[in-house]
């Protein structure tokens, strides 16, 4: 493993960031060897390509919606307490279920998923997740 006093400095990423864990770990490049990260983030950071790379630059990470993403965003929040360990739960069901299925029946699966998961979104500790996770939802069904 890296010996952590030879990492760079990390960039500014703010405190409010709902991707920050993520970012830290790519600047750093040890995503394979951070103990917090699981492997649906560790896959879903797979996902960002760059063209170029320029560290001047501060280009923004988008991750294209994927089931391994909104896996991410709910191991995020499994990890934070975001939401009870039961709706975690059946928030991962509902995404195994939806990715079995296909055309109509995904589509129905998703929009039912990304209904409970607005409810969700008005009690849960870490709104800003969960709305991310609605946005990968909603854009899995399309």
């Amino acid at each position: 493993m890296p010996d952590p006093a030879n990492w760079p400095e990390l960039p500014d990423i703010g405190a409010n960031d709902p991707q920050a864990d993520v970012k830290k770990a790519l600047f750093q490049g040890k995503l394979d060897v951070c103990k917090l990260e699981r492997q649906n983030e560790i896959d879903a950071a797979k996902l960002v390509h760059f063209d170029y790379l320029n560290a001047q630059d501060q280009q923004q990470l988008v991750w294209p919606a994927s089931f391994v993403v909104a896996r991410a965003y709910v191991d995020q929040l499994a990890r934070s307490r975001g939401l009870p360990t039961p709706r975690i739960n059946a928030i991962r069901d509902a995404l195994t279920g939806a990715e079995r299925a296909s055309g109509q029946a995904r589509r129905d699966a998703l929009s039912q998923l990304a209904t409970r998961l607005s409810t969700d979104a008005q009690a849960s500790t870490d709104q800003p997740k969960v709305r991310m996770l609605i946005a990968v939802v909603n854009d899995l069904g399309k």
